[in-house]
């Protein structure tokens, strides 16, 4: 064989394995899709308070880890223990004045409807009282959920209003990949399935996840200034469809973080 058929075969060869790799390539991206236009997310809890005031003391700070039921701020409480007081006084009064008024309706000195009346009377002060014990416990703020505090800037002396978000607590359970593939990738992503997921800020270590849902729309759909495709310059672009994939194994060691850039490979073998 000359030296020349021997480069030929050498090209040939080589040709051979190239494409055979690219085959296994292509093959496997089809039953493995893979995309980096991920990003992780969690359950936040947005907290307000739930009657006005002063906020009079503080016991976190933003960013701290707060644990389920913890005091996190409280606000001057006088003017619902003042509220309080008067209740009960209320209650007591309405009470008395509810029984008095019954026994004597049913003695003949007093009509039904007075009876009526003053048992109404007492069945509202009941619920003032209620009330007025619920706005005192409404003075301490707790947190709802274990979790970390984001936006906290909370200052005593700032006044707040109930149902006026103040900051939010990321909750520790429940995280997850947002992950945006492209439409020529879903035809074998199916919920249930697992997933390999590395984040950008740890790099080297896998986390396991499992798809739980496809979106219906593709994140275009959605946006605030959607394309519009009925014009005369109309280009076709892929579009990409979030997926979203639960995360298995939460690690104490390498913290996740809202927001965090992450690439997702899903397995669609199975």
């Amino acid at each position: 064989m000359t030296k020349k058929h021997q480069q030929l075969t050498f090209i040939i060869i080589l040709f051979v394995i190239l494409a055979g790799l690219a085959a296994w390539y292509f093959h496997h991206r089809s039953l493995y899709p893979e995309t980096d236009d991920a990003y992780v997310g969690a359950n936040t809890v947005d907290i307000s308070a739930q009657v006005t005031g002063p906020v009079n003391a503080i016991m976190v700070e933003n960013y701290q880890h707060v644990t389920k039921g913890q005091v996190l701020f409280t606000i001057l409480p006088t003017n619902y223990q003042a509220a309080l007081s008067q209740a009960i006084a209320q209650e007591l009064q309405t009470r008395l004045n509810a029984k008095r008024i019954t026994q004597l309706a049913k003695k003949g000195f007093a009509s039904q409807s007075d009876a009526d009346l003053a048992t109404e009377q007492w069945q509202t002060a009941q619920a003032q009282l209620a009330q007025a014990k619920l706005n005192l416990q409404f003075t301490q703020v707790t947190a709802p959920q274990s979790g970390q505090l984001i936006n906290f800037n909370l200052r005593i002396g700032s006044t707040v209003n109930p149902n006026i978000t103040l900051f939010s607590i990321i909750e520790d359970q429940g995280w997850w990949v947002d992950a945006n593939y492209k439409e020529t990738q879903l035809e074998r992503i199916h919920p249930g399935q697992k997933a390999e997921v590395y984040l950008d800020m740890y790099p080297d270590h896998k986390f396991i996840g499992t798809v739980y849902q496809i979106s219906g729309g593709s994140g275009e759909s959605f946006s605030l200034l959607p394309a519009e495709n009925a014009t005369g310059n109309w280009v076709k672009i892929t579009q990409r469809f979030p997926v979203r994939i639960l995360l298995d194994n939460n690690d104490p060691d390498h913290l996740l973080r809202v927001g965090a850039s992450a690439t997702t490979e899903i397995d669609t073998t199975h």
